[in-house]
């Protein structure tokens, strides 16, 4: 009985938290032949962050 408690308590307190909201996605590279490695990250204050590799003409940058 304790087990189911803590349970129902933790799964009602899951369900006030707001879910995450996306917005539609915005294109930072035309050219998707040449890019390479992408990363995503999140730092400290929830903001995402994106990096990769691009190649022009055989350098790498």
């Amino acid at each position: 009985m304790k087990y189911l408690s803590i349970f129902l308590i933790i799964a009602f307190s899951a369900s006030l938290i707001p879910a995450q909201e996306w917005s539609e996605p915005i294109p930072v590279s035309l050219d998707t032949m040449s890019s390479f490695q992408p990363d995503l990250i999140f730092d400290n204050l929830g903001v995402l962050h994106c990096v990769w590799s691009h190649k022009i003409d055989n350098i790498f940058f």
